[in-house]
Order: C-alpha cells, then sequence, then structure tokens
C-alpha cells in the first residue's frame, strides 16, 4: 500500500539549490576577465549582472513578444549584452 495514493512521482526544481551557478560563473570568469584587461570588474557582479537579464529574456518569449528559442541561444544572448555594457 502506497503512503501517497495516487501521486506517481514528486519533482522538485534544484537550480539555484543544489547548482552554484553563480559561483562557477564567478570562477570561470575571474580568469577571463584578466586575460582581456578587465581584472577590475568583480566576478560575482559579472555572474549577477548575467543572471538579471535571464527573467526578461524568458519573459520575451513567454508573453509571445518573441517566438520560442533555445535558452542556450537566450544565455549568449545574454552574455553578449553583459560583455558589451
Amino acid at each position: 500500500m502506497s503512503a501517497l495514493p495516487g501521486v506517481k512521482a514528486l519533482v522538485f526544481d534544484t537550480f539555484g539549490t543544489v547548482v552554484d551557478w553563480r559561483g562557477g560563473i564567478a570562477r570561470d570568469a575571474k580568469p577571463f576577465l584578466a586575460r582581456h584587461g578587465r581584472a577590475d570588474i568583480d566576478p560575482h557582479g559579472f555572474a549577477d549582472a548575467w543572471r538579471r537579464r535571464y527573467q526578461p529574456a524568458m519573459e520575451a518569449v513567454r508573453s509571445g513578444a518573441r517566438p520560442f528559442t533555445r535558452l542556450d541561444v537566450l544565455h549568449r544572448e545574454n552574455l553578449d549584452g553583459v560583455l558589451a555594457d
């Protein structure tokens, strides 16, 4: 007998809880920024700036303002924007 009748799966989103996206980006951004003469940029601030673009990019797709776009494409566009800034 099941303790949770009718339940077939329990799922949850671990992104940001188990995955340290910010730390990984900052770790890899630090030598990249230094190589490009921008060691003055805080790598964690860089990661935060990139992440701030995520929800607006997703909202453009969710609202239909832009057609379905792969997340990899959105991430790259956001990265290009942060690098330009």
